[in-house]
């Protein structure tokens, strides 16, 4: 089973193997049960507390900083190669 540790609890129970390769999911920790977000066998902690309570800027700015933390060099450019090739 491959797992990932939490970023709130640091427990190593949040289970992936389920998960497909390119997708984001937004779940609780069975620990601790604080929001994280998880890709790519990677888990980012997600605010409560900003999700629930702040404003919409908030939970944008809150949301896009952590997909910025997913994102690699050159992570889109063969989908982005692909779908230039690929007559509409």
């Amino acid at each position: 089973m491959n797992a990932v540790l939490c970023p709130h609890c640091k427990n190593q129970r949040i289970a992936t193997s389920k998960v497909p390769k390119d997708v984001v999911v937004v779940m609780p920790c069975p620990s601790c049960r604080e929001l994280v977000v998880v890709f790519h066998e990677k888990a980012i902690a997600l605010s409560r507390t900003i999700m629930e309570s702040g404003s919409v800027d908030e939970r944008k700015a809150h949301l896009a900083n952590i997909i910025v933390e997913f994102l690699e060099p050159g992570m889109f450019d063969n989908m982005l190669n692909q779908m230039l090739k690929s007559p509409p």
